[in-house]
């Protein structure tokens, strides 16, 4: 099992713990909330006493669907990370006392929009055009076909199936 600090400048962030239920044993998983506890009540002391605003991922994260991995969030979990910072940077008062985000809701636009990336650039000065064969391209394209219809259909962004 493992753990997640993220912190952005002027926002002190708490550690969460992924799902325990992956453990080896009790004691482990007993140990883990032990650790991740202690160092939330040093964060939150700390945050308390600068002011500061905490975004509180050991709340926020409370579906298997929020980690991507045991260390990583997801889509939707970092969705709902981006989602408690736009609320900080937002509402709060950083001249008032510490206060605690934990929004679980994710963004209401769906499907994220997509971005048009410039295809190629063009060539830069003293650069040599490269040529592909033919069975090269062909493969090229079809990995980039494949990839574009999985992200069409990942539900955070695009079509949903």
């Amino acid at each position: 099992a493992g753990c997640c600090v993220v912190c952005v400048r002027a926002h002190a962030c708490v550690v969460c713990a992924d799902d325990c239920s992956k453990a080896n044993s009790m004691l482990t998983t007993s140990i883990l909330s032990l650790g991740v506890f202690c160092i939330n009540r040093v964060i939150r002391g700390i945050a308390r006493r600068r002011r500061l605003p905490v975004i509180d991922l050991y709340t926020i994260f409370d579906q298997a669907e929020d980690y991507a991995n045991p260390i990583e969030p997801s889509a939707q979990g970092g969705d709902k990370i981006s989602e408690n910072i736009l609320s900080v940077v937002l509402t709060h008062d950083f001249d008032g006392p510490s206060r605690v985000y934990n929004l679980r809701r994710i963004s209401e636009k769906r499907p994220y929009p997509n971005i048009k990336r410039p295809r190629g650039g063009g060539k830069k000065e003293g650069e040599k055009e490269v040529k592909r064969s033919n069975s090269s391209a062909g493969v090229i394209k079809s990995r980039a076909k494949d990839r574009r219809a999985q992200a069409d259909n990942d539900r955070y962004r695009g079509k949903a199936k």
